[in-house]
């Protein structure tokens, strides 16, 4: 168990020794999530930066490309590629905006509304596994770990 603390002299070294196992323990949660939008992105024939393109997009929304890169994370240009990208496939089109024609709208076609909703019930089936095998191995309750997923993204997320 990589949990199982040495013999820490001091306070700090065990603060030290815990920051540094949140970190491995975050970059594993990190990969393994990553590896699994990739597999479910691969289920429906798509790179896993189109299958986070399609789920930054609600059906029937039109969203402001400034705004797709801001939920992606990513600058403008990077997503302004993924658009161009899944768009070619005919799963999102681009117009221009109705109150400002030089902002660029981008909204799901109908195929790429259907496998949104495909990678969502992955994900959500992805998610309920995890969740069960979390409950298994740690006898904990499904709401206390919904609260500590909670408070954990809230403590990723800049302060306001």
């Amino acid at each position: 168990n990589p949990w199982d603390l040495p013999a820490l002299r001091t306070v700090r070294e065990r603060r030290l020794y815990d920051a540094g196992m949140w970190t491995t323990e975050l970059e594993r949660l990190e990969t393994l999530l990553a590896e699994g939008l990739g597999e479910d992105a691969a289920a429906e024939a798509l790179e896993a930066s189109e299958a986070r393109f399609l789920l930054a997009l609600g059906p029937g929304e039109a969203v402001a490309m400034q705004e797709v890169a801001r939920r992606l994370g990513r600058d403008p240009t990077t997503a302004t590629r993924f658009a161009d990208r899944v768009e070619r496939r005919g799963l999102v089109e681009r117009r221009a905006g109705s109150s400002d024609r030089r902002q660029r709208m981008a909204r799901l076609t109908p195929e790429g509304s259907a496998r949104r909703a495909r990678l969502l019930e992955r994900r959500e089936t992805r998610a309920r596994q995890l969740v069960d095998r979390v409950l298994e191995q740690t006898g904990l309750g499904e709401g206390q770990i919904g609260w500590f997923l909670s408070a954990l993204v809230a403590g990723l997320e800049p302060a306001p």
